[in-house]
């Protein structure tokens, strides 16, 4: 943020110079001006933005919107390009780049005179660039040269969706109250594209957008709702968290959960949304990445009634869920869960098996050795490895080769030495034990 402060304090300063003497568009920042700090791959192309070629002026801005998060550090550059009227000469066919036989960049020259410029170009760049971009474009509303001017309407109207001419004040009016309730009421328009756009620019706007995101949340219409929900997960605001979760578990505002929000809710760990991703876990019409995502994050914030749901879940025939569930139980941690992992431990799923490794190897449970061992005789070898993982972690042994990695075949010879220590008594005491445990867990399942 530093930085860009600086850009924008430099372009003030420069103030806007005209062409000059040069005979040719070049930004209105003298070259050596170009900060050292900036990526060498972004830094090549603002050079090239000083070329007597147009067409390498063209295709460096072409290049720029390979990256439009990355560039912002160049707008005092873009700004000082936008007197730019050199009419634009690289032949464009659905927005595809063109290249020769040897598979290099080539330029094409179109026969026709094309109606755009590159200062309009650039101002299509600062479009996709959006917010941050806004300030400056208000500044140049006040160029003595009404090219600058035109195309930095024409910016800021696509970026806001509103229409103050080339009226400096009004600009600075609106972008100096709430913006974020301009784009909000986008979020209710039909057009998809126009309502990805709004979440865009509300996302950029960051702290400053989440209030009227939060109140956007009970809005009536579910377009905005849910746009408004998807926006705060991606700003992760912590004043967003409790909004959200009372959002996500009221039934009448129908939130759809995504990936992004159920890892969100996981992180904060509250109980009181274990219901919801629950539900969603055990929905079979759900994505399974949705309901991988509700098994990881109901591992995260753990409890009696996150437990049971994931043990309920090893039962399901989708090989994926029962991988992320019995990793969550792994994560969680409870001893209770043991006899269940090491009866799922036992299905023909390669991904089944080796999830139940690695959760008894988080669960660190003696009693589940001998069963553990038995798998280092798994016909895959990723699972004996994940395996002989999870032993090194229960017995605190060292199962691994000269190099570093993993040696299932020490563990194999460990086991054979060791094997006595877990006497068929201790197994069939811990066997007893395991059942007690599943009875148990199956009377609050039916409770519940």
């Amino acid at each position: 943020m530093e930085r860009i402060r600086k850009f924008l304090a430099l372009l003030i300063a420069l103030g806007v110079m005209g062409v000059g003497l040069i005979g040719y568009a070049q930004p209105k920042i003298p070259k050596e001006n170009i900060p050292s700090d900036i990526p060498s791959e972004i830094r090549k192309e603002i050079e090239k933005l000083y070329s007597v070629d147009s067409v390498e002026r063209e295709w460096a801005i072409e290049h720029l919107r390979d990256f439009p998060e990355r560039v912002v550090p160049t707008l005092p550059f873009l700004i000082g390009l936008l007197h730019d009227n050199t009419k634009t000469k690289i032949r464009k066919s659905s927005g595809f780049r063109f290249w020769d036989e040897k598979g290099e960049q080539t330029t094409i020259i179109s026969q026709d005179i094309s109606a755009d410029t590159i200062g309009l170009e650039v101002a299509k760049l600062l479009v996709e660039i959006g917010m941050p971009a806004i300030e400056p474009l208000i500044t140049a509303l006040k160029d003595e040269d009404s090219t600058v001017r035109t195309n930095a309407e024409f910016a800021l109207k696509k970026i806001t969706g509103q229409d103050f001419a080339q009226d400096s004040m009004k600009w600075k009016k609106w972008w100096g109250g709430n913006p974020g309730d301009s784009f909000i009421a986008l979020l209710g328009e039909e057009n998809e594209q126009t309502r990805k756009y709004a979440k865009k620019m509300l996302v950029q706007m960051g702290k400053a957008a989440v209030e009227p995101l939060i109140a956007a949340l009970n809005d009536k219409s579910s377009d905005v709702r849910n746009s408004a929900a998807e926006a705060l997960v991606k700003i992760n605001d912590p004043r967003a968290v409790k909004p959200l979760i009372a959002a996500f578990k009221d039934e009448n505002l129908e939130l759809q959960l995504n990936a992004s929000a159920i890892i969100l809710l996981g992180n904060v760990g509250d109980k009181s949304i274990t219901s919801v991703l629950a539900k969603i876990m055990n929905d079979e019409n759900e994505s399974t990445w949705l309901r991988q995502a509700a098994a990881t994050a109901l591992g995260k914030i753990g409890g009696e009634s996150s437990f049971m749901a994931l043990v309920e879940i090893l039962r399901s025939e989708d090989e994926g869920l029962v991988d992320e569930a019995s990793q969550a139980l792994g994560v969680i941690g409870d001893k209770s869960a043991v006899p269940y992992l090491l009866e799922a431990s036992k299905r023909k799923s390669k991904w089944i098996r080796r999830g139940c490794a690695i959760a008894l190897g988080k669960i660190g449970d003696k009693s589940a050795v001998p069963a553990l061992a038995e798998l280092l005789k798994d016909s895959e070898y990723d699972v004996q490895c994940k395996v002989t993982e999870a032993l090194e972690k229960i017995v605190g042994e060292n199962f691994r080769e000269d190099s570093g990695g993993i040696s299932p075949y020490k563990c194999e010879e460990w086991w054979e030495k060791n094997k006595e220590k877990f006497s068929k008594g201790m197994r069939d005491g811990m066997r007893d034990v395991h059942e007690n445990m599943k009875r148990e867990m199956s009377n609050k399942l039916s409770d519940s």
